[in-house]
């Protein structure tokens, strides 16, 4: 969770992220849906009757986690590369010429 609001408040500058973010939200919502029934029932009784809840709750879990992760490392790569552009963009020299006419 620490994740997930770390990563919507810095990176939402991009527009990829601000698509994934929410389905990545989405998911661990439903995932904690699903976990906060098998932990109170836990809680009450001592024991997890429905596991099978509570194994798709984990998985729910694990794969916003995973997309949380390999979105922002794909976005940092993405970062990395159009630095990199405008860098080399920036080495050819200013024209001095200024724009043709016709």
């Amino acid at each position: 969770v620490v994740a997930f609001v770390f990563g919507s408040v810095i990176l939402l500058d991009d527009a990829h992220l601000r698509i994934s973010l929410p389905l990545i939200g989405g998911l661990a919502l439903v995932s904690a849906g699903f976990g906060y029934s098998v932990l109170m029932e836990f809680l009450e009784t001592g024991l997890v009757p429905r596991l099978p809840t509570a194994i798709m709750a984990m998985g729910i879990m694990l794969l916003a986690a995973l997309a949380l992760a390999i979105g922002l490392i794909l976005n940092n790569a993405s970062r990395g590369q159009l630095e990199m552009k405008r860098l080399k963009y920036l080495e050819y020299p200013r024209s001095a010429a200024g724009p043709r006419e016709g």
